[in-house]
């Protein structure tokens, strides 16, 4: 290692802030380089100019007859290159990034099976957390802006059932790939990986899990679902700090998200699937689903075998 990586990694070790905030910026910077420079030259290869590579970006995937696979190519770059890679840099500029990310075979080896149960489990309560779309009323002073954030949240929600509404295997299969499994990867990498080990390294365990958890929901910037992300994104944290494997949470996390977009897959398309406080179950549903959830998660760190204390990085 060189002296200037030296002095980078002793840095980012003094406190957890300077890692999420450096990583933070890392996401932000490749953001602007997938947007400005990959989706351009990648949309050139589709026969798309500019107008079309921003009416695709934007959700219009009626603008081009390559739209919908131009769209998930994106998708998948974007999970690569602003989460998977960023987390991979900063992991080995801490050591050895299998151990910073926590990249070991579960113990014992069904542990992720387990996980992905539990989250099943565990989506009514998830669901039943999800804000009302009124929480995006702002002030008169602010109309602008609310109809800013709904227009997103609308247009994110019809593009994703549109794409997830495509009848057959090659869709389906493409859809679970780009969206359920490379997120669940990349993301996992991401937070519960490079963040919550280094968060680890010098804060309390469930403070470094909901600190990670919130940082992971807040960056999503979908307000009615932050406290069903945030919620989910404890699960996952304690999916790996009791199992010690960050192959749990990616389970558990691909699970969470293939099962919506089979739900959509699946679904009558006269029959809109619910979504967001739509799809909220009845509270003694949810109520059940937390208590057993929690009974759940407290069996998988009986199963699992003790991490190791050995928490520095």
């Amino acid at each position: 290692m060189s002296d200037q990586q030296s002095v980078f990694a002793t840095v980012l070790r003094r406190n957890p802030g300077y890692g999420f905030l450096v990583a933070l910026v890392l996401y932000l910077l490749l953001q602007m380089v997938l947007v400005a420079v990959v989706a351009p030259l990648l949309g050139q290869l589709f026969g798309l100019d500019s107008s079309g590579v921003e009416a695709i970006l934007a959700g219009d995937l009626s603008s081009s007859e390559h739209a919908h696979t131009y769209f998930r190519l994106i998708q998948f770059l974007n999970q690569a290159i602003t989460w998977g890679l960023p987390a991979i840099l900063l992991a080995s500029s801490l050591g050895s990034a299998r151990e910073v990310l926590a990249l070991r075979a579960p113990r014992p080896s069904w542990l992720p099976l387990l996980a992905m149960g539990i989250m099943i489990v565990s989506i009514p309560v998830v669901q039943w957390v999800y804000l009302p779309e009124s929480v995006l009323d702002l002030p008169d002073s602010m109309a602008e802006l609310e109809e800013i954030l709904k227009a997103q949240e609308e247009l994110g929600q019809k593009t994703l059932i549109e794409l997830f509404s495509q009848e057959g295997a090659l869709p389906l299969i493409a859809n679970l790939f780009v969206f359920a499994l490379m997120p669940a990867i990349c993301e996992e990498l991401f937070f519960r990986g490079y963040m919550l080990s280094h968060a680890r390294s010098k804060w309390n365990l469930h403070v470094s899990i909901w600190v990670v958890a919130a940082i992971f929901s807040f960056i999503h910037f979908q307000i009615p679902g932050f406290f069903a992300r945030f919620l989910l994104g404890g699960f996952l944290g304690y999916f790996v700090v009791y199992g010690g494997s960050l192959f749990s949470s990616i389970a558990a996390h691909f699970a969470f998200n293939g099962i919506a977009i089979l739900g959509q897959a699946l679904a009558d398309p006269d029959i809109p699937v619910p979504s967001g406080e739509e799809a909220r179950p009845v509270w003694y549903l949810a109520l059940g689903s937390a208590l057993l959830t929690a009974f759940l998660i407290q069996r998988y760190s009986q199963v699992a075998p003790p991490s190791d204390p050995d928490l520095s990085i």
